[in-house]
Order: structure tokens, then C-alpha cells, then sequence
């Protein structure tokens, strides 16, 4: 991989091969762009089938899909405890949305 990117004058000279992997590197994250977006929107789909018909998981051969209720979080604000030297007084609840969870086989 040495001889795949020179500087001459400055300027940075890349080998055909280099060239080439950039490419296709471009291309795949186009391809992943538009992959995640239509992710998205199946994602949305499912969800909403899930919540709707009380479905909790789905398995295929290729996916299992499990549906994760809303919740909420109890967090701790670390950084005024770390200067107050005190615990229960930061606590903070956060809303936890639902989702649903893909996992490939």
C-alpha cells in the first residue's frame, strides 16, 4: 500500500488501485445512505404493526425482531455530583421511546 499514494510537489498523486478503492468507497456510502433510510421506514412500518397488534417479537431465518415498550430512564447527572460531592439530589427521569429491535442471524 506504500505505492498507492505519493506526494509530488506538494501534492498528493494516487495510484489507479487507490483511485479505485476511494470509488468504491463513495459508492458504498451512497448505497448505505439510501439502505438506512429505507430502513427507516420498514422500521416505522413494523413498529407500528407491533404496537397495533400487540405483537411482542417476530422471528424469520434471517431476522428476530422484538418489540421494546416505552420507558423511562433515571440518570444520574454526573457532572454537578462530581462538583457537589452529592448523589440523589441530580437524579433526572428521561422519557425512553419504543422501538423495536433487529437482530440477523
Amino acid at each position: 500500500m506504500n505505492n498507492e499514494v505519493k506526494v509530488i510537489d506538494n501534492q498528493l498523486v494516487l495510484s489507479e488501485q487507490a483511485k479505485q478503492i476511494l470509488k468504491e468507497m463513495r459508492d458504498f456510502e451512497i448505497t448505505k445512505q439510501e439502505m438506512e433510510n429505507k430502513f427507516k421506514e420498514v422500521k416505522l412500518a413494523v413498529q407500528k404493526a407491533m404496537i397495533e397488534n400487540e405483537v411482542k417479537s417476530c422471528d424469520s431465518e434471517y431476522v428476530k425482531i422484538t418489540y421494546v415498550a416505552p420507558t423511562q430512564r433515571v440518570s444520574v447527572d454526573t457532572a454537578k455530583m462530581k462538583e457537589e460531592g452529592i448523589y440523589d439530589l441530580y437524579t433526572k427521569t428521561s422519557e425512553v421511546k419504543a422501538s423495536v429491535r433487529f437482530t440477523y442471524k
